[in-house]
């Protein structure tokens, strides 16, 4: 495709995002295990493979103006402490933090004190008061007695977390450490349980060091 049907796409989905079905029943309100968890997860799949990459290819290379713009229009057109529930919105809100993140800090010189910086710096601010009270809600719950630990249902979740970490005020962070914290110990106690495999353990470490080294902290400080 070409850019202008890149973005053209981009847009559409990023408008109606709501409403579709990834998202209207892909949240992670569904029982684990239930028929139209494994069917929407399927769905889920599909759409993040066939659908998400020429969409965040696309963002991982555009000016910070045009991704101000369609970040914008993600929070306008819907209910962001929703729809983070489900792992293609948390991909798109990962890569507007980490493109914007990564645009200011290589071409810092070129932005300065323009209206691109400070609406950048308003859209983060109003994706974290629209999340605040609800940052668990990011995580899928746990898996049902006797189901497999995959850490591949939350790697979303703390891929996200990390973003949002990186450019977070002390005050945002210590928000961001007291809602999540039950998630951290979780999963560095389930890790240091000796009841997993030691390949299974070490992702699940990693996936919460994509958090907690963000902070400046590792899971290795974490008491349990």
């Amino acid at each position: 495709m070409s850019i202008d049907q890149v973005l053209a796409l981009t847009t559409t989905v990023i408008a109606n995002f709501e409403t579709l079905d990834v998202c209207r029943f892909g949240s992670f309100s569904y029982a684990a295990g239930s028929q139209i968890d494994v069917r929407r997860r399927e769905e889920t799949d599909l759409f993040l493979q066939a659908v998400m990459p020429p969409a965040l290819g696309f963002l991982a290379e555009t000016s910070l103006q045009i991704v101000n713009g369609l970040f914008a229009l993600f929070m306008e057109r819907n209910n962001i402490a929703w729809v983070a529930r489900t792992r293609p919105a948390l991909a798109f809100l990962t890569m507007f933090l980490g493109r914007t993140a990564a645009l200011k800090q290589g071409e810092m010189g070129a932005y300065g004190d323009s209206q691109e910086l400070y609406q950048a710096n308003e859209l983060y601010g109003h994706l974290f008061n629209s999340l605040r009270g609800s940052l668990a809600s990011v995580f899928p719950p746990l898996p049902e007695m006797g189901q497999p630990v995959s850490p591949v249902e939350d790697l979303h979740a703390w891929q996200f977390l990390a973003t949002l970490a990186v450019g977070a005020s002390v005050e945002q962070q210590h928000t961001l450490v007291a809602e999540v914290r039950e998630k951290v110990l979780e999963k560095v106690q389930l890790a240091k349980s000796g009841h997993l495999p030691a390949e299974l353990a070490a992702a699940l470490t990693a996936n919460v060091n994509l958090f907690l080294n963000a902070l400046g902290l590792d899971a290795s400080q974490v008491a349990t």
